[in-house]
């Protein structure tokens, strides 16, 4: 058996009453109550990004089958936005779901079935009343906010270190997009199943509950069918293997046996199925492109660290550096000390390399916080402590003091406020999609033309056919956009058909543009794409072999009634009129304020 847990640690500045409702019993409900409360703006915001692909795909028109990504509806394939076929990506790309330069075997398919029953639930009890389906959101938030202040408890004992930690985690806002979007439900899903895993494999390896020998393996099953991010509770049982088990090498390492044995079956069922990603710049399959996700993991790491503990950065900076060196420099008391340190800290860091696999963004984070907050917990919990339980030296002791008192300014006074905004907004105080492309007036028969974005701060368009199919209002009989996000554009027209676009910087230099195709998927010079009306041509290339220069000859003359042109102007999209032959254009890099 295990041994018990360290002894609780007593605060000296901190009030009785402070200490009494840190190690309450009822902790874990407690701030599970308080993270519901504060994710509650969330039943105002409505559906937003992905969401629109889910609410078409569940409950939309049975009419407008074109608009599908997929024919299917079944909760295997709510997460396959491309399944690599090229003749369906040609048929999106046609429709306008999708932008010109998506790679033609684009596949971006996820299997996360207990996560797409959880959607199906909503459209089928309330498919107008996006309220109660955040509704549902915020219960599983509430739901995971309480089985990780148990599992704080059972692993660091009935402390202030493991109540602070619960608290540090309920109103950490890097939770808000998880909590506010709905799309983003699996994330909360799959950690509050590997948290119930953890639970389950502690008590069964402490207490000798024999029950959690298959719950634990069953919850991490669960987990990572609910969202590939579960596979981070594999590393938090292998910290549990080296720092909280007791017992002979042999014996903790065959508790692992089931969860390798889940984690296979997993990945075999996951292959099996057709699922996985590839040409899309967003994601990085580790088993298909293990180079590039080790370069992922050497340069989004520590920026993935930074964002975690606050340290305000667009990237890893000198001072990011300093202030880890810092840290680690005032945890190496905390960690000789305390086993479940070592635990939190082994889980924090291996924990960041699943994510390493995307565009690092704080929504990923939630699992790394699981490790961080423990970590940070018990790093507050000795610093503020009676003196005879914390180091002696005054060069650890004000430092410490120092940064406790920072990690309690940002993360319990300002965290909170950036939780329940970041929830009733995820995408921010404006929303592009719902606010701008859903309001764009196109006047009556657009049903018989076809929509050109010229320009756009995101460059897809595929959300204003959807939106207004939804609504029940015309749909364009397609939708183009010709130039990349937020990139200032240089048009030319050779004749009465063609324009001739040139961005600055060229195709796929911004994040956005990356989800359809990977720089790793490059052009060639030529390369040309026939779709309804329009001839696309790729005529210049950049050095590293992205289109610079794109020619689109149109079927009809551009002045043709046919064609809607839009650009980016002032805010919101006003209508283009094409220059004149041989005559050139030039629009600024569209701004837009999130």
């Amino acid at each position: 058996m295990n041994t018990a847990p360290s002894a609780p640690a007593r605060i000296s500045p901190m009030s009785g009453l402070a200490r009494t409702v840190l190690t309450h019993r009822r902790l874990p409900a407690g701030v599970a109550i308080l993270a519901a409360a504060l994710v509650l703006p969330s039943l105002t915001g409505g559906w937003a990004g992905d969401d629109h692909f889910h609410r078409m795909r569940l409950a939309g028109p049975a009419d407008r089958p074109e608009l599908q990504l997929l024919e299917s509806d079944s909760p295997f394939a709510l997460f396959t936005f491309f399944d690599g076929d090229p003749a369906r990506n040609v048929r999106l790309i046609d429709v306008g779901l999708t932008p010109w330069w998506t790679y033609l075997e684009l596949k971006a398919a996820f299997c996360r079935p207990l996560a797409g029953l959880t959607h199906h639930l909503d459209y089928w009890l309330w498919p107008d009343l996006p309220s109660l389906m955040h509704l549902q959101s915020v219960l599983w938030y509430a739901a995971l906010v309480a089985a990780v202040g148990v599992l704080y408890r059972n692993i660091m004992g009935a402390t202030v270190a493991a109540g602070l930690a619960a608290l540090l985690f309920a109103v950490d806002d890097a939770h808000g997009m998880p909590a506010g979007w709905l799309a983003n439900r699996n994330a909360v899903i799959a950690a509050l199943l590997g948290a119930l895993c953890l639970v389950a494999h502690d008590r069964w390896r402490r207490a000798g509950w024999k029950p959690g020998a298959a719950v634990a393996p069953l919850a991490l099953l669960l987990s990572l069918f609910s969202c590939e991010a579960g596979a981070a509770v594999v590393f938090y049982l292998l910290a549990y293997a080296m720092f909280i088990d007791t017992g002979e090498l042999r014996g903790r390492l065959a508790s692992l046996l089931p969860t390798a044995c889940v984690v296979v079956l997993w990945r075999v069922v996951y292959v099996a199925l057709g699922y996985g990603v590839g040409g899309t710049g967003l994601y990085i399959d580790p088993a298909l492109e293990p180079t590039r996700f080790a370069a992922a993991i050497a340069e989004r790491g520590l920026f993935l660290l930074q964002l975690q503990w606050a340290i305000p950065s667009s990237r890893v900076h000198v001072y990011g550096v300093v202030f880890f060196v810092v840290l680690m420099l005032l945890l190496i008391p905390v960690l000789r000390r305390s086993r479940p340190a070592r635990f939190w800290a082994t889980g924090m860091l291996l924990s960041v390399i699943p994510i390493c696999g995307t565009y690092p963004d704080p929504r990923l984070l939630i699992f790394v916080g699981l490790g961080a907050f423990g970590l940070m917990a018990e790093l507050m919990a000795m610093a503020l402590s009676a003196k005879a339980q914390r180091p002696t030296t005054p060069l650890w002791r004000w430092p410490a003091l120092a940064l406790s008192l920072f990690f309690i300014a940002v993360h319990l006074v300002l965290a909170p406020v950036g939780l329940a905004g970041r929830a009733a907004r995820p995408f921010g105080p404006k929303g592009l999609m719902e606010d701008v492309i859903g309001a764009i007036p196109l006047g009556d028969g657009v049903e018989q033309r076809d929509v050109i974005f010229v320009n756009a701060p995101i460059a897809y368009g595929g959300h204003l056919p959807i939106l207004r199919a939804m609504e029940g209002r015309p749909v364009p009989r397609h939708t183009r956009v010709l130039g990349p996000s937020g990139a200032g554009l240089r048009i030319s027209r050779p004749d009465a058909h063609t324009l001739v676009v040139q961005p600055r910087g060229g195709y796929l230099s911004q994040i956005p543009d990356r989800i359809v195709r990977s720089r790793t998927r490059p052009t060639s010079l030529g390369q040309t794409i026939e779709l309804t009306g329009l001839t696309i041509r790729v005529t210049r290339l950049t050095a590293d072999g992205r289109p610079a220069e794109v020619a689109f000859r149109f079927d009809v003359p551009l002045e043709d009634p046919s064609l809607l042109w839009l650009h980016w102007a002032g805010g919101r999209f006003e209508r283009f009129t094409p220059p004149e032959v041989g005559q050139t254009a030039e629009l600024a890099a569209p701004k837009f304020a999130l």
